[in-house]
């Protein structure tokens, strides 16, 4: 999800907070303990060096 998010803001779209928290799987019902489907595929490896910067309702850039 971090690399898609990385995508659009390169592609000149503003991240903000509230966007991010509405992406949260943990938003509605979660179930800690609850099945939940995993797909079989091949997953990229995670790049832990990808930052987002993400504007604030004042307009000021943020690091997330």
């Amino acid at each position: 999800m971090t690399q898609a998010l990385k995508e659009l803001q390169d592609e000149g779209m503003a991240l903000t907070p509230e966007m991010l928290r509405a992406l949260s799987p943990y938003r509605q019902h979660p179930s800690r303990f609850g099945m939940y489907e995993l797909r079989d595929r091949e997953a990229e490896p995670i790049n832990y060096d990808v930052r987002l910067d993400l504007v604030s309702n004042e307009g000021q850039m943020e690091l997330a």
